[in-house]
């Protein structure tokens, strides 16, 4: 989201706001186009990478990345594979 948008949390709701009541705390968040978007080629870049670290649940970002190029990308951006 920080890509596209600036984001700012306007109010935390209690659990008790919903019903059945979840067991994770909630927020409402504002999103505020920027003006600086990424060119689209960047974005789709971004995607690619994102789904990928994100599609699998409790995975290393070594395995889940490994398509896109694994442990040497993890370094190259400077964030620990595991």
């Amino acid at each position: 989201a920080q890509a596209t948008a600036t984001a700012k949390i306007v109010m935390h709701l209690p659990a008790a706001a919903f019903t059945p009541p979840p067991k994770v705390a909630s927020a409402v968040v504002r999103l505020v186009p920027r003006p600086d978007r990424p060119a689209p080629d960047l974005l789709k870049r971004l995607e690619r990478v994102t789904a990928a670290a994100f599609g699998q649940r409790r995975k290393m970002l070594r395995s889940s990345l490994k398509p896109l190029g694994g442990g040497p990308l993890c370094e190259a951006a400077a964030v620990d594979p595991d």
